[in-house]
């Protein structure tokens, strides 16, 4: 059974923005405040490319593209012992400047429960804290 958690805000940002701090993976660190490192080879990101993210007090976790369809959708997946985590990021422009940001987290696998409970939770309580912080970090960046 498959454990999900949704989170939805609306940003005053442009999409476009946001959609350029969420791809720029090494910079997340810079508003990210639960992560240590991220590291990526700075190649496309398509389907099946890697990259790695250490959270503050944690051991690096190998993530694996899913899905990257600009400026609208990011997805990846963590494969964990006997379960799968999967965060999806969509994007929506709702007016100039603004955006609604939609957060999906699903955990499944034997020991999705396990995971949900270790992870995925704290990942969900943080996220309109991290949403915010994104933003804040996207409209400094140039178009």
């Amino acid at each position: 059974m498959p454990y999900r958690h949704v989170h939805e805000i609306l940003l005053e940002c442009d999409r476009d923005r946001l959609f350029r701090a969420l791809t720029e993976i090494r910079r997340w660190p810079e508003w990210d405040e639960e992560l240590a490192a991220a590291i990526h080879d700075g190649s496309s990101l398509t389907p099946g490319s890697r990259f790695t993210l250490t959270p503050k007090g944690g051991k690096p976790v190998a993530l694996t593209v899913e899905a990257c369809e600009p400026p609208r959708l990011f997805a990846d997946l963590a494969r964990l012992p006997l379960a799968r985590m999967t965060s999806r990021h969509e994007l929506e422009s709702v007016a100039e400047g603004r955006t609604r940001l939609r957060h999906v987290i699903e955990t499944s696998g034997p020991l999705a429960w396990l995971w949900d409970r270790l992870v995925a939770r704290k990942i969900a309580a943080g996220l309109e804290t991290q949403a915010r912080a994104m933003a804040a970090f996207a409209r400094t960046l140039p178009l």
